[in-house]
Parts: C-alpha cells; structure tokens; sequence
C-alpha cells in the first residue's frame, strides 16, 4: 500500500510538511507489505529453532537457515529499490522516510521474515562458537530492520561476551531508544527488559552496582515476573552482604 510519506517525514524530522514533500526523489514510492503486524513465523524457521535449542545449529544453517535466505535474495533483486522489515506501523514509516531522505527511488517494507532468518543465522552462529560472523550476519538483520531492539541487543550480548563494554553499552542504549520508537506494544516490555538486563550487567561488571541494581528493579517494575533480574538482584544482595553495605528493599 501507499501512504502520505511527505506528511510522515514531516512529523518524524519536525520539519514543515510542504519542505518534507521536497527532499523525496521526485516519484518515490513505498510499499508496504499488508502482513507485517499479523506476521507468524514459516514453517522453515519454527524447523530451525528446534534445530538450534536441540544443539544441532550447523544443521539448522544448512538445511533451513541458509535456503531461506538464498530464496530472499533471488526474490528481491530490484536495485532502485531499498528493503526493509518491520513489525509495527511506526517501523515501517521509520525505514520509509528515512529512504526517502536518503535519496533512494522507492522503499519496499516487508514482513520480518528476512530479517529474522538473518537474526536466527546470528544466533546459531553464536551456538557454534563464531562471534564475528554473527555480528556480521546480525549487522545485515540491520540492515533491513535498524529499529529493532532484539537484535541491537543481541549485538550488544556478542560485545558483552568478549568484554567490550563500552560497545556493548552502545548497543544496549540504542536498543532502549529503539523500543521506544519502533516496537511493536506486544513486545515493548520484553525488548525494553532485555536491554535493561544487558546494560545493567555491563554496569555490574564496571563496579557500577548501584546503577545496575536500579536498572533491575526496573525490570521488575515493567515485568514483576522477570525471573533474570530477580537473580541479578540476588547476586547485588550478596555482593553488598560481602561488602556490609545495606542492601535497599525497593
């Protein structure tokens, strides 16, 4: 479908929309994919997670993962065109300005299928021990999808296993300001959580802990169930046990 996209950059860049309508390429057209908010996963990635959380990761690459994303790129071949993969509405406007502005000729929004076979091949690539092959193949879900909180801080995870803290923190800052701005209401609280966990674990290990500890009470705030934030808080709680500090209630 088409939508006012001079009226859309003009809200999400402030600008007048009569100057928005300006800066497309004369023509631009978006597309967006009736499907993106009532998107299920294919039958070929539900097959591959089974594969990977069976430990079998390789398999999943070869035999699902891998197909799929080889069908994607003999699919969409237009070379005016940019595409992208969102979950919600203001996703989709978000990646639809922003190739307006960008100067491209159209801008084709899909479901995230794409960008989730490529966010699953990160993963099990993860699995089999190749961080930097994840990060690559997690910088290509970005690619089609740069407001999505999930991978961000799946990225963020990758720098956090080697140490790297202080792009592991950008990550996980950029996840927070993504959740807020793209995701969908169904996954808000989980995306904004596992951001929360990841940069409060960060502060943990820098000796920040009475950041951190804010941070997870946060979680709770938005997830009284969050089972990883209760034990993180634990944790905090015998840390400052050993340190006779008091620990606080709320």
């Amino acid at each position: 479908m088409r939508i006012g996209l001079a009226l859309a950059v003009a809200l999400l860049v402030g600008a007048d929309p009569g100057e928005a309508a300006a800066k497309p390429k004369q023509g631009f057209e978006i597309q967006i994919a009736p499907d993106y908010e009532t998107w299920r996963k294919p039958p070929a990635m539900v097959a591959a997670w089974d594969l990977i959380k069976a430990g079998k990761a390789a398999q999943a690459l070869k035999e699902q993962l891998e197909p799929a994303l080889a069908d994607f790129a003999n699919k969409y071949t237009d070379p005016s065109a940019g595409y992208f993969c969102a979950r919600s509405g203001s996703e989709a406007i978000i990646y639809g300005a922003g190739a307006a502005l960008n100067g491209a000729r159209k801008a084709v929004v899909l479901n995230p299928t794409w960008a989730e076979t490529l966010y699953a091949k990160g993963y099990a690539l993860v699995e089999l021990g190749l961080p930097q092959a994840a990060l690559d193949t997690l910088a290509a879900a970005l690619q089609k999808s740069p407001q999505n909180a999930k991978y961000l801080s799946e990225i963020g995870n990758i720098h956090q296993t080697a140490r790297d803290w202080p792009k592991a923190l950008e990550r996980y800052e950029a996840a927070l300001s993504a959740t807020e701005l793209a995701s969908p209401d169904a996954s808000k609280v989980p995306d904004r959580t596992r951001a929360l966990r990841g940069k409060a674990f960060v502060f943990v290990e820098l000796g920040r802990i009475d950041e951190a500890e804010k941070l997870y009470f946060e979680c709770l705030k938005l997830d009284p169930d969050d089972r990883m934030a209760k034990n993180e808080l634990t944790y905090i709680a015998e840390l400052r046990a050993k340190s006779g500090k008091t620990v606080p209630t709320t």
